[in-house]
């Protein structure tokens, strides 16, 4: 083969190869994955994060304290946004152990790219396990929409210091992590309950996902 017929097979190479990877990511990013989630419970009042967005709380819940939001911050080294909580203790534990948080990464946390890690997703959650070495991924994660905008929930398994709840033994935990782009911010959910009860309280994180909206002035 020539010179000139090896070049034009070259180029036609590389533009199929474009070709197949934007069909890739055209195909990640249809919307048709992204299906709101239809809340199971009723929704009893909206918990509102500082004029960015809300959410439907279920009967049973209430927002963390001022002092709580504090403390869970610390914990996630990050700017908690919105925070809610049963009411009722854990029975085995005897304090209140299942919550759940959002974190605002702030204004520009999501670069241009951004949108790209549900194209990676999988790449993406292994990024997030890694930086939770005490927790493991259990199951895969779920494409769904938050009021419109792309998002995933994947679950994770493990476990915390016992000195979070007043005892000496470590905890048993699961948590799912609800990853979201909006505007130029990226926002970071993370629902956790004692292993023993995190699956009968998942009708309330799915009701709160369902029913989160955004505020129309917050871009």
């Amino acid at each position: 083969m020539s010179s000139a017929g090896k070049e034009y097979g070259t180029i036609v190479g590389l533009l199929f190869n474009h070709a197949r990877e934007q069909c890739r990511i055209k195909r990640a990013l249809d919307p048709r994955w992204y299906r709101p989630v239809t809340p199971p419970l009723p929704v009893e009042r909206r918990s509102v994060s500082e004029g960015a967005f809300s959410v439907g709380v279920p009967n049973g819940w209430r927002d963390l304290t001022s002092d709580e939001l504090l403390s869970q911050s610390a914990l996630a080294k990050a700017h908690i946004a919105l925070g809610v909580c049963l009411t009722t203790p854990d029975p085995r534990l005897g304090c209140l152990a299942t919550n759940f948080t959002v974190v605002d990464s702030g204004p520009g946390s999501a670069g241009p790219d951004a949108q790209m890690m549900f194209v990676e997703l999988e790449q993406t959650v292994q990024a997030r396990v890694q930086a939770l070495p005490d927790f493991s991924s259990y199951g895969a994660p779920w494409r769904i929409g938050l009021d419109g905008e792309r998002t995933f929930v994947h679950h994770m398994i493990g476990s915390a210091p016992g000195d979070r709840f007043g005892v000496e033994q470590r905890v048993a935990l699961m948590m799912a992590d609800v990853c979201v782009v909006h505007g130029t911010t990226l926002y970071i959910g993370m629902f956790s309950s004692p292993t023993e009860t995190y699956e009968s309280y998942l009708p309330q994180l799915w009701t709160m996902l369902g029913s989160w909206r955004w505020l129309a002035h917050h871009q």
